[in-house]
C-alpha cells in the first residue's frame, strides 16, 4: 500500500518525466506483477516519460520500451527488448537476457566447427580461443537417431518444466535445456538433441574473463 500512495503521489503533479530507482524491490511475485501493471497502466495514461532503474532483466523486458544495459559504469547496448535478447553486443549481454550453455572452442580455418555445425568468425584467426553459446530453450529433444546422441546425467523439477543436464556426443560439458515436466526423461535415458543454430552466439573467449557483473 505504501508503494501504491508513494507512485500515486508521484504520479498525480502529471510530471513530464519520472524516475523510478528498483520500485518494485521487496515485493512477492504477485504483487510485484500487480504493481507493475498498474505502474504500467498509470504511465500509458498520464504519457510520462518513465526512467526505470532495475537490476531484474525480465522486469526490464516486461516494462521498457527501450533498454540501456550498463556495466562498471559504462553502457553497453541501448536498445528494444528484441534487440538485446537477438543480438547482444557481448558475453555480459548475452548472459542477462539468455540462460546459455557456455562451450570454449578454438577457431579453425576461421569458423567454429562443432558437433551441432561450423560457425564462421570473421573477427577471430585461427588458433583464437572463443566461447560458443547455445541457449538451453534452443535444445530440443529428438526421436532417437534424429539428432546428436546424448544421455540424460540429471532431471531437475521447476514446476511446470524440468531441467535438464546432458551429455552430447562431441562435447566435453553437459548441456543444459528445459523441456515441459510431463516431456522430461528419466535420469540415465539416451536421447538425440537438436539445436536451433540461429540461436548460437559466439564471443571471443577473453570476453568471458571480462564480462562479469
Amino acid at each position: 500500500e505504501q508503494q501504491r500512495v508513494a507512485l500515486v503521489r508521484a504520479i498525480l503533479p502529471r510530471p513530464a518525466v519520472m524516475l523510478m530507482d528498483e520500485p518494485f524491490s521487496g515485493l512477492d511475485v504477485q504483487l510485484r506483477e500487480r504493481m507493475q501493471e498498474e505502474t504500467l497502466a498509470l504511465l500509458r495514461e498520464t504519457r510520462a516519460t518513465c526512467l526505470i532503474v532495475t537490476h531484474a532483466p525480465a522486469e526490464a523486458i516486461r516494462l521498457g520500451d527501450r533498454i540501456a544495459v550498463m556495466r562498471a559504469g559504462r553502457l553497453v547496448q541501448v536498445g528494444k527488448a528484441e534487440e538485446l535478447y537477438r543480438n547482444p553486443t557481448d558475453l555480459f549481454v548475452a548472459r542477462m537476457f539468455s540462460e546459455i550453455n557456455e562451450i570454449p572452442f578454438t577457431v579453425e580455418g576461421g569458423a567454429l566447427r562443432t558437433p551441432i555445425g561450423t560457425f564462421v568468425v570473421p573477427d577471430l584467426g585461427d588458433g583464437d580461443a572463443a566461447i560458443l553459446c547455445i541457449r538451453r530453450r534452443a535444445i530440443r529433444l529428438a526421436p532417437s537417431g534424429q539428432g546428436l546422441p546424448g544421455r540424460v546425467l540429471h532431471v531437475k523439477f521447476l514446476g511446470d518444466l524440468a531441467l535438464l543436464e546432458i551429455a552430447a556426443q562431441g562435447f566435453e560439458r553437459p548441456l543444459v535445456t528445459v523441456v515441459r515436466e510431463g516431456e522430461a526423461p528419466a535420469r540415465g535415458s539416451e536421447v538425440a538433441l537438436v539445436v536451433d543454430a540461429e540461436s548460437v552466439l559466439v564471443f571471443p573467449a577473453e570476453a568471458a574473463a571480462n564480462s562479469e557483473p
